[in-house]
């Protein structure tokens, strides 16, 4: 209920269900991003470079984003 947690239950069902919208392209575009990648070079490198990259701004993000506060 990470979601709920942080956007509130007002609008629950669409910020879920944007959450898995985003988490489906991911699915899809980030194996089709890293297979061009690999092509391109030849290895496996720059496929993995890219990859820790997005995962340490997503760590940084998630450290320094707080939810919204809450109305009383």
């Amino acid at each position: 209920m990470a979601t709920a947690d942080f956007f509130g239950m007002r609008n629950f069902g669409v910020n879920y269900g944007l959450i898995f919208l985003a988490w489906g392209f991911a699915g899809i575009l980030g194996p089709i991003l890293a297979g061009s990648a690999v092509d391109i070079t030849g290895n496996y490198f720059i496929a993995y470079a890219i990859s820790a990259g997005l995962s340490f701004v997503v760590f940084f993000l998630a450290l320094t984003i707080h939810p919204l506060a809450k109305h009383q």
